[in-house]
C-alpha cells in the first residue's frame, strides 16, 4: 500500500523547488495533487509530468497572499477530488536586506509566508473538521528558531509560522486535524541561486560553498528530495501522533 494512496494533497508552491519535489514524491505515493503555483508554465509542467507518470494531479494558478485566490485553490480540490487530506503551505520568497527592505517589500514577505499559510488553514480547516480530520504542513525555516542572514521580513514570517503551527497543533487536536512545520536550512532551490548567484568557474564555487557551508555540521546543502522526504512522513500515517512539532532539516546547524 502506498503511504497516500487516495489522499487529496494540495502543495503551495508547487511548481519549483520543494513544492515541486514533494508533488512528484506526494503523487508516486498515491496522492491526488493539487499543483498550487503563482508561475502558470512551471506549475503546469509540475502537473504534465505527474500525470505521464501515471498519477493525478491538477493545477491552478495561486497567489497565497490573495483569500480569493486561496478559497478557489480550496476549492478546486474539493470540486475535483471530493474532500483536502493534506495542505502543505510551502510558497515562499527570497527576502530582502534591512538597507533595501520598504514597507511594501516587508508586508508582501509576511503577505506570502505568514498570511498565505493562514489563509490556507482558514479556508482548509472547516473542511478537515467536516470530513474528520486533516494534515497541515508549513514550511518554515531554521530562520524560524535563530536570527541571522540578511533578511528581517523572512525571519519575522517565519518565526511567525512556528508559532501559529504550535497553536494550530494544539487547538486541532480535538478534530483530528494534525498541524507541523518543516524547517530548512541551505538547500539547493532557485531562491539559493538568487541568494548566492550562480558560479561561473570552479573556483567561485568552491569559495562560495565554504561560506554557505561553515555552519553546516554535515558539510553540504539539503536537497529538495530530502526535504520531501521528511514532508511525505508528516503527510502520511507513520507520524500519527506527531502535531505542534517543527522539525529541522538543517544538516545539523540547530545541533
Amino acid at each position: 500500500m502506498k503511504k497516500l494512496q487516495d489522499k487529496v494533497a494540495i502543495i503551495t508552491g508547487a511548481g519549483s523547488g520543494i513544492g515541486a519535489a514533494s508533488a512528484y514524491l506526494f503523487a508516486r505515493e498515491g496522492a491526488k495533487v493539487v499543483v498550487a503555483d503563482l508561475n502558470q508554465d512551471t506549475g503546469r509542467e509540475v502537473m504534465r509530468k505527474i500525470t505521464e507518470a501515471g498519477g493525478t494531479a491538477v493545477f491552478i494558478q495561486t497567489d497565497v497572499s490573495i483569500s480569493n485566490d486561496v478559497e478557489r485553490m480550496i476549492q478546486t480540490a474539493v470540486d475535483s477530488f471530493g474532500r483536502v487530506d493534506i495542505l502543505f503551505n510551502n510558497a515562499g520568497i527570497l527576502g530582502s536586506p534591512l538597507e533595501n527592505l520598504t514597507e511594501t517589500q516587508w508586508r508582501k514577505e509576511l503577505d506570502i509566508m505568514l498570511t498565505g499559510p493562514f489563509l490556507g488553514c482558514h479556508y482548509a480547516i472547516p473542511i478537515m473538521k467536516k470530513q474528520g480530520g486533516g494534515n497541515i504542513i508549513n514550511t518554515g525555516s531554521v530562520a524560524s528558531f535563530i536570527a541571522g542572514g540578511s533578511s528581517p521580513g523572512y525571519t519575522a514570517a517565519k518565526g511567525g509560522l512556528l508559532m501559529l503551527t504550535k497553536y494550530l497543533g494544539k487547538a486541532l487536536a480535538k478534530d483530528q486535524i494534525r498541524v507541523n512545520c518543516i524547517c530548512p536550512g541551505a538547500v539547493d532551490t532557485g531562491i539559493t541561486v538568487a541568494l548566492w548567484g550562480q558560479p561561473s568557474t570552479d573556483e567561485e564555487k568552491k569559495a562560495i560553498e565554504q561560506i554557505r557551508f561553515s555552519r553546516i555540521p554535515m558539510g553540504r546543502a539539503g536537497s529538495t528530495e530530502e526535504v520531501a522526504a521528511v514532508a511525505l512522513f508528516l503527510a502520511s500515517d507513520e507520524s500519527s501522533y506527531i502535531t505542534g512539532a517543527a522539525i529541522p532539516v538543517d544538516g545539523g546547524m540547530l545541533a
